[in-house]
């Protein structure tokens, strides 16, 4: 996203890394400091579901 042009705040989820390509990564979509717009899921099939849920639980304004 960054190297489109991306300027706005990307909160990356990932539940071992502390980091994501330099950006601080959050362990759950429940943890982030603020409702983010949109969310990109880039997860094993087996995950989708539990991420949707939790994106669909209030904390993501919309999901493409």
């Amino acid at each position: 996203m960054r190297a489109l042009g991306f300027k706005g705040i990307i909160y990356p989820v990932h539940p071992k890394e502390e980091q994501v390509q330099n950006l601080k990564a959050y362990r759950s979509v429940l943890d982030l400091p603020k409702v983010p717009d949109l969310a990109v899921l880039v997860v094993p099939t087996q995950i989708v579901l539990e991420m949707l849920e939790e994106c669909a639980g209030g904390r993501v304004s919309n999901m493409p």
